[in-house]
């Protein structure tokens, strides 16, 4: 009889001390106010406390738990790892890159003008930029299109930025117009599309417009965050080693733009292409034989460096123009289904447009360029 008292006495001890601890438990509130995420599943008792973490649409958890629950001593924890987690291991819902809309469908066809038009959202990271001092959705002056790579940035070819009328030939960045989400740009319901201003330019340092096609990358900040939707949301960018080797002689990947084509008409609305990737060697041959053929001028000691790859098909009729400068060459990535830019129209010869003679130059997102573009988010 002893011996069941005593083990009835510890047995009360301990019910009392769990019912104390848990009653510690009170509301996270860093993680009831996860930037573009929200809570689900919420139980808070005096007996039990757990939470799941579910990021809002278009967003994913790229950081953190998930699930959590609160320890016996009141302390919030990751439902994993059971240990605390201090507020830099919070949850962080980050915009998710490289989902595309509309049908899924690749062709292997003429250049851009000539080819297909894209269905409606189907590449949401696509950014059409004017420049200016107006903006101007319709303008075919000045124009390029762009890549959204987060909430913050766009990602664009450094020559779209330059020019020689504006001090030190950059240009304001008042006067780069931003329109995300558009699909036609003669379409006039403009609550279909998002015009941003620009806060900031950067081009890379390395970038000489004296030097053809080196280096042409330039970083574009928007003047406030931007949500994302379904009809614009950003394009992944390449940083395993995996991803910096899908460009290659062989391989094959999309382009999406507003160029001219036939003449100077004007694309208003998108239209796409898929293009083969060739060496450089070939590549470069193909243009010195073109620009002598054609009496266009290339420089004599111009090269196709690590920072530059070819794609599209020889001998015209096949390739970007311009308006296409700066827009992403992307790949979509097997194993997640996700698309990557892995390069940016850079360069082409070609007559007034809607032909172009060989193939197309791109900067190469590789791994120098793209720390550049990361160091250089992190510090502005």
């Amino acid at each position: 009889m002893d011996t069941i008292k005593v083990f009835t006495f510890i047995g009360l001890i301990f019910t009392g001390v769990l019912s104390r601890s848990l009653k510690k438990c009170e509301d996270p509130i860093e993680l009831l106010s996860i930037d573009n995420g929200h809570v689900v599943n919420y139980t808070l008792t005096e007996d039990f406390a757990k939470l799941t973490i579910q990021c809002d649409e278009w967003y994913e958890i790229v950081a953190g738990g998930e699930k959590w629950k609160c320890g016996d001593d009141g302390i919030w924890r990751t439902a994993v790892f059971n240990k605390p987690n201090p507020p830099k291991n919070l949850p962080i819902c980050a915009p998710a890159c490289g989902i595309k809309g509309g049908t899924d469908r690749s062709l292997l066809s003429m250049h851009i003008s000539g080819g297909e038009r894209s269905a409606e959202n189907e590449w949401p990271w696509l950014v059409f930029l004017n420049g200016g001092e107006d903006p101007n959705l319709e303008s075919n002056h000045l124009t390029c299109g762009g890549s959204l790579i987060n909430q913050d940035y766009v990602l664009t070819a450094a020559h779209c930025v330059v020019h020689e009328d504006y001090p030190e030939g950059l240009m304001f960045a008042n006067h780069i117009h931003i329109w995300l989400g558009v699909h036609d740009r003669q379409e006039k319901n403009y609550e279909q599309v998002n015009y941003v201003l620009a806060e900031k330019v950067i081009k890379h340092p390395k970038f000489r417009t004296e030097i053809f096609g080196n280096y042409d990358v330039a970083l574009v900040k928007l003047s406030e965050s931007v949500a994302m939707t379904a009809r614009y949301r950003p394009i992944c960018l390449p940083s395993t080693e995996e991803d910096f080797k899908m460009v290659h002689p062989g391989s094959t990947g999309e382009i999406a733009g507003w160029g001219l084509y036939s003449g100077f008409n004007a694309a208003y609305t998108l239209f796409h292409a898929e293009f083969p990737v060739v060496g450089g060697d070939e590549c470069l041959a193909e243009l010195k034989s073109v620009s002598e053929e054609k009496n266009l001028r290339l420089p004599e000691d111009f090269v196709i460096t690590d920072n530059m790859f070819c794609a599209g098909l020889p001998k015209g009729g096949a390739g970007t123009c311009e308006g296409d400068s700066g827009g992403p060459f992307v790949m979509k990535k097997e194993k997640n289904g996700r698309y990557y830019a892995v390069g940016l129209v850079s360069f082409g010869l070609g007559n007034a447009c809607g032909e172009t003679f060989t193939y197309t130059g791109y900067t190469k997102l590789n791994e120098e360029i793209l720390n550049w573009v990361r160091q250089t988010m992190a510090s502005t």
